[in-house]
């Protein structure tokens, strides 16, 4: 079960930015619980972690989970072209002219951690 988890397949993907990217919050715990924090700071090719992939697709509620599950330092990894899950979620929505959900909940949890 566990080495599944952290098999990897095309553009070095997990099957948990899989699940972050299609916003399953149940599946994302439970794996989790089984991968712990590693499974959660995975990079793809592109520099990206779950966090990213959730938040570019805009799932507020996942992104929330998976903070709380790997910590903080999740919110300021930067994929290869320097940007942070809340840069892709603010990209995403001027992309597409219309609110990302993640947005907000990465907004505040930025502000929270860093003390503003």
């Amino acid at each position: 079960g566990r080495d599944l988890l952290f098999m990897r397949g095309l553009d070095n993907v997990t099957a948990l930015h899989w699940a972050s990217g299609k916003g399953l919050r149940d599946v994302c715990i439970a794996m989790r619980d089984l991968g712990k924090r590693d499974l959660l700071m995975i990079q793809d090719t592109d520099g990206k972690t779950c966090l990213h992939w959730a938040a570019e697709r805009g799932h507020g509620e996942v992104c929330a989970d998976l903070v709380a599950m790997g910590g903080k330092e999740l919110l300021f990894v930067k994929s290869k072209t320097g940007q942070t899950a809340q840069d892709l979620a603010k990209a995403d929505q001027r992309a597409r002219k219309e609110e990302n959900l993640a947005l907000p909940e990465l907004e505040d949890l930025v502000r929270l951690y860093n003390g503003v």
